[in-house]
């Protein structure tokens, strides 16, 4: 009973949270949600065909052309950067806009134009308000850019750096 114990070798718990934390963002998470943007993007133009067949590419075109390139950014940028927050707001951004977007096409189809035997109908309706906050995101792509020249780090709104 008298005898001491060698301590065992503890881990902090700080370094556990971190690690899990930077187990989800890695390249292989960035290209999941790539896909993801991907599929739900060709999901709501089909949706919007459905909804509104009127509607052309002339209509269409300019919310395609912002996911796709916005989408292959975030991807980009994510997998060769992975603590890099602008990959990760980017890929965010495009899964709000066409999740919502979807989204209300789907509410549309089911309750405007009287598909009511459509299943998750009630979710789509929770889920199309989406659209708006996504906006709210593309700012801090803006805001977090880095700058380049004489001070490294992270360009600010800053009161010198907006046009009088």
């Amino acid at each position: 009973m008298g005898e001491v114990q060698p301590k065992a070798a503890r881990t902090p718990v700080a370094t556990d949270v971190t690690a899990r934390r930077f187990q989800l963002v890695s390249p292989a998470t960035a290209t999941v949600l790539g896909v993801l943007v991907l599929v739900l993007a060709v999901a709501t133009a089909a949706l919007k065909d459905l909804v509104d067949p009127r509607l052309s590419i002339h209509h269409f075109g300019s919310g395609i052309a912002i996911v796709l390139i916005f989408t292959g950014v975030g991807v980009i940028v994510a997998r060769r950067q992975p603590r890099n927050p602008i990959g990760w707001i980017l890929l965010i951004f495009t899964m709000l806009y066409t999740l919502g977007g979807g989204a209300g096409f789907y509410a549309v189809l089911a309750y405007g134009l009287g598909h009511r035997g459509l299943p998750f109908a009630p979710v789509a309706v929770i889920l199309a308000p989406l659209l708006a906050p996504s906006f709210a995101l593309f700012p801090l792509v803006i805001v977090l850019f880095p700058r380049r020249g004489a001070g490294a780090g992270f360009s600010g709104l800053t009161p010198g750096s907006l046009p009088t």
